[in-house]
């Protein structure tokens, strides 16, 4: 029996002496890699897919839903937000006042002035209706009770704007309260002048109703501080109404409040003796220098009586060739009508200067 020959050319092999086909490998691992990118971008286009049908399904809900939301937030925004906004760009807004006037004074009423600048913090414009203000003194407490009210016109305020009315009448709703007022301006260096009022503010179609509360500090009169006499002359014989002495008043107002006083007295002393009186015509007390031509009459008998007295007291005075005379605020006169909110603050004023007798 023949034997049978394996053929030369077949190759016998084994599992544990193959050798891995690499490129058999890297098409696995590519293929398997690329199968799975389909499945990732399938799964975001169909959770897209899903949720646009979805919207589509039940947009009529989420409609609803926005629909009541803004019915909620909008009333929200016009009557809560809006408003406090604008009231904040109101507080923070700064208000400079550069004159104030009291003119044609009676003893219940004034006629107000009043020129002032506002800057808002915001490039918007904003248009105010009239304001009806209540000008009253601060004094720490809730309760304002206002000594006048004028109204300030509307106005569309941008960036720096500038406020005013002229001669408003004002009546004086209570004269004690005025009274303080006036006695912080003429004695203070600083006084307050404490406004407030309601208005509505516009900025385009939005409407808010806002409170312009202010406490303003002023320059005060302090005094009258450097009152002077520059300028005086005996009459003798003196005229036919008494006056035997004429005299130019230095009236200084550091302030910017201009003050109508009409016709004033004042009381004269020198030495501590009360020696006469000097009137004054028609006093307007404008900011900076005013100088006033006063009519005066001295009891010169009466001088000469209390002469020991006045020289005495006059001493240190007298060895620079002056005598020191002192003016007592007395009456205050409008239009015939006494003006006592001004006479009993100006008969607590007492102003002392030099008058040179050489």
């Amino acid at each position: 029996m023949a034997d049978i020959k394996e053929p030369k050319d077949v190759v016998a092999s084994s599992s544990g002496g193959q050798r891995p086909n690499k490129a058999s490998d890297y098409q696995v691992y590519n293929i398997s890699t690329e199968d799975q990118k389909p499945i990732t971008d399938a799964g975001r286009e169909g959770w897209l897919l899903r949720f646009w049908k979805h919207l589509k399904r039940r947009w009529i809900y989420y409609a609803i839903g926005n629909v009541i939301l803004l019915a909620i937030l909008l009333p929200v925004f016009f009557l809560v937000i809006f408003p406090e906004i604008a009231q904040l760009v109101l507080n923070k807004s700064n208000l400079f006042i550069s004159s104030v006037g009291l003119s044609n004074p009676t003893p219940n009423s004034n006629e107000l002035s009043l020129q002032a600048s506002i800057k808002l913090p915001t490039p918007l414009s904003v248009h105010i209706d009239p304001i009806p203000l209540s000008l009253f003194v601060n004094d720490g407490s809730k309760n304002i009770v206002p000594y006048t009210k004028v109204v300030l016109p509307e106005n569309t305020l941008h960036g720096n704007t500038t406020l005013s009315f002229t001669d408003q009448p004002a009546e004086i709703l209570n004269r004690d309260i005025f009274a303080e007022f006036v006695h912080s301006a003429m004695f203070s260096e600083v006084f307050t002048l404490s406004v407030t009022g309601p208005t509505n503010a516009h900025v385009g179609k939005l409407k808010a109703n806002i409170n312009l509360e202010k406490n303003l500090q002023l320059t005060g009169l302090n005094s009258v501080a450097g009152f002077a006499i520059p300028a005086a002359h005996l009459v003798l014989p003196p005229e036919p109404d008494g006056t035997n002495l004429l005299a130019n008043l230095s009236l200084p107002n550091a302030s910017v409040l201009t003050m109508n006083l009409g016709n004033m007295t004042w009381d004269l002393v020198i030495g501590g003796v009360k020696l006469g009186s000097a009137a004054l015509q028609d006093v307007i007390l404008n900011p900076g220098s005013n100088i006033v031509p006063a009519r005066c009459v001295l009891d010169l008998k009466l001088a000469l009586k209390h002469l020991h007295q006045i020289i005495a007291s006059e001493k240190a005075a007298l060895k620079k060739g002056n005598l020191s005379i002192s003016a007592t605020g007395n009456t205050t006169v409008y239009n015939g009508q006494h003006i006592d909110y001004y006479e009993k603050n100006l008969r607590k004023l007492t102003l002392t200067a030099p008058l040179s007798i050489v």
